[in-house]
Parts: structure tokens; sequence; C-alpha cells
């Protein structure tokens, strides 16, 4: 019996619970540190010159600044940590007075008006700041043009109306990049197919003009150039644009009177953003090199405009806790789960976890009723409460099946090309619908959702089932979620179900309808539990709103208590089953709500002492160590001799290493786990401990964690980072969340707790202010964090820990797709930040186009699934930007290691990919010493582990890789793999290999 069990069951009442953590109070006052930069050099920089051509306004670290036309000291007119904000992209009015900005500030993203006269600030638009971009005055200044996704919106300064530009004749869907010709009469704009949304990576097209009233629009530039960010001149007759010179590099060009489009730039790095004319047209603003130029419409020699920006600001100083891995024979509570479910009449669960079916009285002891591969998921109980089906397999290959509850017997139901998940039972009883992936995963195939017999023999084509709706969702669509498929409660004749990030109402006769929902609705989980209402998630919480299945209508919801809440699952009483900060909960239709806790628990096994002879420790030195003997005991280094052991200890296995080479077990700080064989597939490569900043779900990550820490499956550590957490609008889904305001912060941080996370990371921004509480209230839970973007200084003035990515795209508008320049290198170096570039992001898969055979390695090749091979062929599509991000990413790296940043190593790749992010440092500037330090004693003190594990000495877990090469004389040495050790225990590479977790018994 576990300690929460021991607690044994209560009874309270929703409307009494608090949450445990309220957000204004989780966070003390800390120790800050003062930041303080002297910066000649920008990142990124977007700009306007003003109507007398006099004044710079730029948007160095986005906070704005000016700057007098001949160069000097910056001076800031916004404060972007005072104010916890990102300006961005500013533009003066014609008459000089004011600068027109996009930022994220409080009260949420949009268009803000600056006053140059008084200072004051107010807002013209509301929106994501992403779709609010590359505003330009009007010549009278009453309208401003900016581009929202991929459509061009006019906004009125009088009335503050925005309407859409309709434009007419283009051949692609969007437009982006506005600018308004001298006499207000046209417009241009760069028409694109996708639109990119970032600063830095603004996308590139073809440049169209139309007219300021909208209309039919014509090309302005030959369409075979693909251009950036035009800029009339004042004559009207001259367009100024970015486009590609012939090695490739983007330059600015002059499009001149007779057409004919003329370099006029030549550098290494032009930021592709802005391009200003000074009033009589002689001359062009432009950013290149990280610095402002200067340069003749002829194409002369460009003059340098020198300027030095100093920002000062108090950065909080991070409490992350010491990191520390269960000792053996421990006994902890089992937290993860592959799945739960509560029965139809309430009072029975079933769960996956620990690779196996367990089922249980509610307040009962938990019986396991089967063995289960690692890949189940999905269970939903039958109508009678007799059976459970749930599905398995391979990524891209899962099939369902049916377990009898009393016998343990198990059938398959399905076996389709293509993967079956989500099944949902019909109230008949009779039915199962399903969704159904006819091709490997997201990166291609037909997605369906069909109904399959339960009483009929296996489904093995689609002759034998019932084809429903097309097009089933996936979180990574939008706002859906881990919605399941649920039926009509009353008639069973229709399915309520997810499709490309939507709700849609479908009926059998094949009539579908999407539900609409707010903008600011992100509803997950979402159920049809009563024929005229739906209950769901949101904000980490359980919500309940009228349905009308006839117009297919929600009306407005309501919150079932207070508590914390996640994975809620439905009984035919209106219990609601779910997880809350202090485990499993029942919520009984009167309102009360039952503490179940966390009925599982498992011990840490204790291994096994080793004696490894004879092994040459690479580890801090660039000289090769003589040979030493290491003693293992419970799985840490206990003695390390440097003369050998004279005798075998009695108990401890001996291991001749023959002289080879030991290295600390690898460390991946940026793995995404989709499925368990890519934790083998980690194992089998050197890699002991991986970071996963939030991938397939909170509950089934730590439901892998607990599986490996109780033996029951291979895999390295994992720690936990649960979720990614995105900004407003954006999507949510297994491992995303949204948290709107402080309560939402309050719940989902206990919720992540409860699973036992160690580090929050943010993904896509929005709501600076809000992130800025959620770092704070991290730190107080001991938590690292990290964020894709470093340059946006609320989340440097709060804490931030590091930056994930470099070259990807993602994070903030600025820093992620760029070469950094002195600005964001000092900011990151001052205020000691990590960055985990992932460098094996961009060149695994290049690798792979370089080389396809590359794939059928059999120490690759063991470890693919159909979804993992499909991938592999979609980023064909994407050869070029990722050579053109790979390159960035070698030169941020380089620069960043030379300014003595701390650089990590992480992949967001497939396993394997570590090797090549090892290879990938050496070729960015690192030695080999230098970029194994990167993988192991860097990686931890990233984590907070430098205790436990980055290095070979006594008393840390004994990790090691033992190489038949020394890397230190060649970096790819690493893949020459003879032993690994993780926690004293010899791991079984050829068992990996063959490892099947795919299998299914049905034996009981």
């Amino acid at each position: 019996m576990t300690p929460e069990r021991d607690t044994r069951m209560r009874t309270v009442r929703a409307t009494g619970l608090v949450l445990a953590m309220a957000m204004t109070a989780c966070v003390a006052d800390r120790e800050t540190t003062t930041i303080e930069i002297d910066t000649s050099e920008g990142t990124g920089l977007a700009f306007d010159l003003s109507p007398d051509g006099r004044t710079i306004v730029f948007d160095l670290l986005g906070q704005l600044w000016t700057l007098p036309v001949e160069g000097g000291v910056a001076v800031p007119i916004t404060d972007a940590v005072a104010d916890t904000a990102e300006d961005l992209d500013p533009a003066f009015s014609p008459d000089g007075r004011s600068v027109v900005f996009r930022a994220d500030r409080p009260g949420g993203a949009g268009l803000f008006q600056l006053s140059l006269d008084d200072g004051t600030i107010r807002r013209l638009t509301t929106g994501e700041q992403s779709y609010h971009v590359s505003p330009a005055w009007s010549p009278d200044g009453s309208e401003v043009v900016f581009n929202s996704f991929q459509s061009l919106m006019v906004h009125d300064i009088e009335s503050g109306e925005s309407r859409e530009l309709e434009i007419e004749g283009i051949p692609r869907q969007g437009a982006s990049q506005p600018a308004w010709s001298p006499d207000g009469a046209r417009l241009a704009f760069v028409n694109t197919a996708v639109f990119l949304g970032t600063g830095g990576r603004a996308a590139a097209g073809s440049i169209w003009e139309v007219p300021a009233e909208g209309g039919v629009a014509r090309p302005v530039v030959d369409a075979s150039i693909e251009g950036r960010a035009p800029a009339w001149a004042p004559d009207g007759d001259r367009l100024a644009f970015f486009a590609p010179d012939s090695s490739g590099r983007v330059q600015l060009w002059i499009k001149t009177a007779e057409g004919n489009p003329a370099r006029v730039t030549e550098h290494s790095d032009v930021t592709p953003l802005r391009a200003r004319w000074f009033p009589d047209g002689s001359r062009l603003l432009y950013h290149a090199d990280g610095r402002l130029w200067m340069v003749s419409a002829e194409g002369d020699q460009p003059t340098e405009i020198p300027f030095t920006a100093r920002l000062r600001f108090e950065r909080r100083a991070s409490t992350r806790g010491d990191l520390r891995f269960a000792a053996p024979g421990t006994e902890r509570s089992a937290r993860g789960f592959a799945s739960l479910s509560i029965s139809p009449e309430g009072n029975r669960i079933a769960m996956i976890a620990l690779g196996r079916l367990w089922v249980f009285e509610v307040g009962g002891t938990p019986r396991s009723i089967a063995a289960l591969p690692s890949t189940a998921l999905d269970l939903a109980w039958s109508p009678r409460g007799d059976e459970l089906v749930w599905s398995a397999g391979a990524s891209g290959a899962a099939d369902l099946y049916v377990t009898d509850v009393s016998t343990a017997q198990t059938r398959q139901l399905t076996a389709l090309e293509g993967a079956e998940r989500r099944p949902s039972w019909s109230p008949d009883g009779a039915r199962i619908a399903f969704n159904h992936s006819t091709g490997p995963g997201w990166a291609g195939g037909e997605l369906r959702v069909r109904a399959v017999s339960v009483d009929g023999p296996v489904a093995t084509s689609t002759d034998a089932v019932t084809d429903v709706a097309d097009g089933f969702g996936t979180s990574a669509l939008g706002r859906s979620g881990d919605s399941p498929i649920t039926w009509d409660p009353a008639s069973g004749q229709k399915l309520l179900y997810a499709r490309s990030g939507r709700f849609v109402l479908t009926s059998f006769a094949g009539e579908s309808r999407p539900i609409e929902l707010p903008a600011e609705r992100t509803p997950t989980f979402m159920s049809w539990t009563e024929a005229a209402k739906v209950t769901y998630i949101e904000g980490g919480r359980l919500w309940a709103a009228p349905f009308d299945a006839e117009s297919a209508t929600l009306g407005d919801p309501v919150a079932l208590g207070t508590d914390a809440a996640l994975y809620p699952s439905f009984s035919r009483d209106g219990s609601i089953l779910y997880i809350s900060g202090d485990g499993l909960r029942i919520r009984r239709p009167s309102g009360e709500i039952e503490v179940v806790g966390w009925p599982l628990s498992h011990t840490v096994p204790t291994p096994s002492s080793l004696l490894v002879r004879n092994v040459r420790i690479v580890d801090g030195s660039d000289e090769t160590q003589e040979p030493v003997d290491i003693l293992i005991e419970d799985g840490r280094i206990a003695r390390i001799a440097s003369g050998g052991f004279a005798t075998r200890p009695s108990d401890a296995r001996e291991l001749d290493a023959e002289g080879r080479f030991a290295i600390p077990g690898l460390i991946d700080l940026h793995q995404h786990t989709f499925e368990p064989g890519t934790l083998a597939a980690a194992l089998y490569h050197g890699v002991t401990t991986v970071r996963d900043p939030g991938s397939s779900g909170v509950a089934w990550l730590a439901g892998q964690r607990d599986a490996i820490d109780a033996g029951v499956q291979p895999g390295p550590r994992i720690v936990l980072g649960g979720v990614q957490f995105h900004g407003p609008g954006t999507y949510t889904g297994p491992g995303v969340l949204r948290a709107a305001d402080d309560s939402a912060r309050a719940r989902v941080l206990s919720l992540l707790g409860a699973f036992g996370s160690e580090h929050l990371k943010m993904r896509w921004f929005g709501d600076w202010a809000g992130t800025a509480k959620l770092i704070q209230a991290a730190h107080g839970s001991g938590w690292s964090t990290s964020g894709h973007s470093v340059s946006a200084l609320p989340l440097i003035a709060a804490g931030v820990d590091g930056k994930e990515h470099w070259g990807a795209s993602g994070g903030g508008d600025r820093s992620d797709q760029l070469v950094p320049y002195d600005d964001i290198i000092q900011l990151v170096r001052v205020a000691d930040l990590w960055v985990v570039p992932t460098l094996a992001f961009q060149a695994g898969p290049l690798a792979t186009l370089d080389d396809p055979e590359r794939l059928d390695q059999p120490d690759i090749e063991a470890f693919l699934t159909p979804a993992a091979r499909a991938t592999a062929a979609f980023w064909r599509g994407f050869e070029a930007s990722l050579r053109r991000e790979n390159e960035v990413t070698r030169v941020a790296v380089r620069k960043l290691h030379e300014a003595g940043v701390t650089v990590a190593a992480g992949t967001d790749a497939s396993p394997w990919e570590m090797h090549t992010e090892l290879r990938e440092l050496v070729v960015a500037g690192f030695s080999p010493l230098e970029a194994l330090r990167a993988a192991t004693r860097t990686a931890a003190g990233v984590l907070g582990a430098s205790g436990e594990i980055g290095t070979l000495e006594e008393g840390k877990w004994a990790d090691l890789v033992i190489l038949d090469a020394n890397p230190l004389e060649d970096i790819s040495n690493t893949r020459r793999i003879w032993k690994v050790i993780k926690g004293g225990v010899e791991v079984d590479r050829g068992a990996l290999v063959e490892w099947d977790s795919h299998a299914v018994s049905t034996r009981p």
C-alpha cells in the first residue's frame, strides 16, 4: 500500500476546496542581480526613418529606441521590463509626432501608438502579436495597414475600425509586408503561399501592388524573384526590396523606373525586415551584419551609422532545487499512466500503467488483469462494464483490442493498414468508433472516423468497417487537444469528434457540422456526456456547457467546482474521474469529491555489484588517462582505483574493458518522446538521461518514467517537463497547455507537480506578463524554466534559466531564426543563461536526405516506426529551409561558445542523433572534449543534477558508455559503443535491437 493510500480515501465538498497554490503568494521576494550591457550591435532590427530624415527609431531587444541619423547614443522611448512588454516594428507617423508599433503588452497583443510629444501609449488593435505585423502609415496619416496572418488589414485611426483589404488576381493565398505608395493610391505587398509570422522569417514571395481601396492586383517585380519588404521611393517609380543574390544570400535591391532590379548591397547577413528611403530619394537605410547602414541608390560603398545602446534592469535569481534520482529499494507512487477510465456505473477504475492493465473498485486494491505492450493506450469501457477496448502498436500502425475484465481474455478487433486510435463504444455496445489514419502519422495519409462491429471477425480492410466522416483532428492542428470521439448518449446515431483543431458533429447519414467556438475558448478532453450537455477541461479545470445537437452550438459554460483537473473520464451516472494535485479524484453528481490518490506503487530495483576493469576514463582532461578499475555498488560508483583492484569483491560481477574508453552516460536535454521505442533507441545509443520538455502528455510521459524506474521496460532516466506552455490563441494538446490567468496557472502547475515535473518550457509566446508570472511560480516550486525566446526582456527579468533551439521556428520574433549579435550575446552571457541549440534538429534530417540508405543501418532501422520513416521523407519538402537554419545555428553556436555562453547538448530529433549533435558542435568550433562536456558535465549542470550524473566520480550514479576508440581523437568515435551501463546495470543492447514493444498476448 502506498503512502497516499495510507491516508485513506476521504470525501470533501467541491465548493469548499481551495487551490493549494495561490499565484499571488507563491513567490517570495528573492535576490536580484543587475543586468547591464552596452552594445553597438543589434540582432534583426526593424526600424523607421522620420519624415524629415533626421531620426531613426528601432526595436533593439524588444523595446523602442531613437537615434540621430548621423549615429550616436540611442535613447530608449519604451521600457520593456517596466511595461512587461515586447515592442517591435516601429513606424513614424507622417507628421513625425508619433510611432505606431506592434507589441505584446498587459491586456493583450496588438498595435499601439506612442506619442513622441508626451510619451503616452494607446492601443489601436487587439490580436495575436504574430498576426499584427509590419504596420505602415498612409501618407495622410489617417490609416495604418498591417499584416494579419495571410491578409492585409487597414485600420482607421479616427474610427478605430479595421477592415480587410480585398485583393483579387494574386496566384497565391497570402499577402504580407505592405507598403504605401507616396501618393497613397497603391499598396505594394508580398504574395506568399505561407505566412510564417515571425519577424526574422517573414516569408518571401513575388511582389505585387493593389489599389489602396482594394481590387485587382498586378505584379510589380518579375514574378521569378522571391522578394521581401518592399519600400517605395519618394518618386513613386522605384521600389526597394530584399531578395537573394546569385549565392543565395539576401541583399537589398532596387527596381528601377525601367523595371530592372539592381543590387545595391553586398553583406553576409542582411536583415530583410525594413528598408527606408531618405526624403530626397538618394539614399536608403537598412540593417545588416548587426549594424545600421545607409547606401546610395546607385549602390556605392555603404556608410555605417554607429550607435551605442545601454540597457540596465534587475533580474530575479532562480531558486531551482537540486535534482536527485530515486535510490535502489525506494518505494515510489506510480503517478503516470497511459490511459485511465471510469466504469459506466461509476464504481470501478481501469488504468494502463507499469506495463499492465489494472482494474479496481473505487477505494479498493488494484488488480492486474493483463500484461500489455508499452504502446498500449486509449482505454474505454463497454456500456455493460464487462470489457475494455484499447489500442496498441507502433506509431502509424496501431490496432484495437478488447479485453474481458472477468476472464482477462484479449481478442484483436482491427488490423487495418495504418493506425486505429481513440476507440469509443456506442451506447448499445454493438459498435466501436475510432480514429483511423491510413498513412504513417502526421507526415501523411488519409484521416477518417470509422466504426467497427464488436462481434465481427478481425477487421483487416476498410470493407469490414463503416466509414463515418473525413478528417479527424490531432492536437498539433488546433484547439481540440486530447478530445476523444463521443457518441450521442440518447440515440447513438451521431458522433462528436475533433477535426483539424475544431469540433465537429457528424451523423451516420454523412451530415457533418462544425461547432463554432469563441476565439478565446480552448477546450480539451471534450465529451458528449448527456443528450444536451458537453463536459471538458479548460485552464486546468472542469467545465460543462449546454449543447444543442440540432444547431451544433454550445451555450455558456459553467465551472464544475474549483479543483485542478486533467484527464477526465465520464461514467453513465454523471460521475467524473480526473487527476488533481493530489492524484485521482471522482466528482459525483451531487458535487461531492472522493479523493482516491495514487493507487499504484513500485519499488526501484537494486542492481548487483559490478567491477569494470581496465578502462580509460574520458571525463575532463584532454590527456588520455591510464586504465583504472571502477567498482559499482547499489548503482553508484563506489571506488575508482587507479592501480586496479588486487582482488575482485566477492559479490561483484567483473567486466574487463581491455583498455577501452569510458565517457559518462550522454544526456539529451531536448528529447520529445512520442513512443516507447524512442526511449529504447536512446539507451542503445548511449543516452542514459533525457529531459522531455513536453510531448505526448504529462501522464503518459510520467508513466514511461515510472515503468523505466521500476525496471518494467528499458530506457534512460526521464527528467519530466510534462507540457509546453503556449500563449493566447495557440493550440492545446497532449503536450501543450495554455494558462490564461493566475488561477489557471496555479491549477496547471499543481497538476504538473503532482506528476513529478521538474522543468517548465514556454514555447510559442504571448502574454509576457503572464509568462513572467509562470516563470516565477515555477521557480517557487524549485523547477528550472526555459523557452524558445531569449530576446524578450520581461522573461530575462523574471529569471528564465535558458533557451531552447537556435535557427528553428516557434519562439520569439527575432532571436530564433537569426544570427545573434552583441546585444543578444551579451544579454545571454550577462544573465548567465544556458542555451540548448539542438543542431541535430536540422542536421539529422539533412544527413538522411544526403544519404537515404542511412536509415537502413541496423542500429537505426531496428527502431524505425512507419511514422518515423514517413517523417524522414516529409523533410524533403523543407530541405532548403533546413540547410539555411543549419547554417544559422552553426554560426550562432560558434559565436555563443566564443563569448563564453553555456551551451549544452539536446537533439529535438531521433535519439540516435545525439552523435550528430556532438559532431555538429565540433563543426561549430567546439573541441571534441568540449562537445562531450556539453552532453555530460554541462548538461548535468543544466538539469541541476551535477551531484548525481555528468562525470565519472565516486558517489555518482554509474552511467558509463564504453567506446572502442578515443572520442578525443575523433568525435565520431562516440558511435563506436562497446557497452552501455546505466545506474550500474549493463544494458543488453542486443536485446534492445530485438525488443518488440508492440506484441500483444491474447492469453489471460
